[in-house]
């Protein structure tokens, strides 16, 4: 098996990480297994097929239980919208919670998380993180690290997610290349 495909399984059948990351790793895989012309093409079809027939299909949360909490978590922490929650109080009121308690992840990655990322002190955080995952991609492709190309690549993926003209801008192959990993780019 491609090492890519190997390391996107891997990525996509691990609970430890956050939703999000696991069905970025499986759009991946699926984006993969529609290309004709990519020799990983019948691996990512085989490991799309087996990670389908694996995973049940679990019940969504009720959004009104995540609504509920939300509503909750502003009360508390006395704040006017999501996005005015500070980390602490967010992390705190999800452990207080339980976090495998139903909506309280969704709370965290699908309603307070991407809110964080759009503030400054957020959008600071998102941009270190794509630099350690860029730095550890490189190291693991066996490629000297390039202090200016990964500052530009997570410079134009930020910018990409911040700014729909710049992203309209982009070609396909820029798309492919700036966006694989962990964050995609807006469409």
């Amino acid at each position: 098996m491609n090492n890519d495909i190997a390391n996107l399984k891997a990525t996509a059948c691990n609970s430890d990480i956050s939703r999000e990351i696991r069905d970025s790793a499986l759009a991946q895989l699926r984006a993969i297994a529609g290309r004709s012309h990519d020799p990983r093409q019948i691996d990512a079809e085989i490991v799309v097929r087996e990670l389908e027939a694996l995973s049940p299909a679990k019940p969504a949360t009720d959004q009104t239980v995540v609504d509920s909490l939300q509503a909750e978590l502003l009360t508390e922490s006395h704040a006017s919208s999501i996005r005015d929650v500070e980390y602490g109080d967010a992390a705190r009121f999800c452990s207080e919670k339980g976090w495998s308690k139903p909506g309280v992840m969704e709370l965290w990655f699908d309603r307070w998380l991407p809110a964080y990322f759009e503030t400054p002190e957020g959008a600071g955080k998102l941009s270190t993180l794509e630099k350690y995952w860029l730095m550890s991609a490189i190291e693991k492709a066996g490629i000297p690290i390039d202090h200016d190309l990964m500052n530009l690549w997570a410079e134009v993926r930020r910018r990409a997610k911040l700014d729909a003209d710049f992203a309209a801008m982009l070609t396909p192959e820029d798309k492919e290349l700036f966006g694989s990993g962990w964050f995609s780019l807006r469409e």
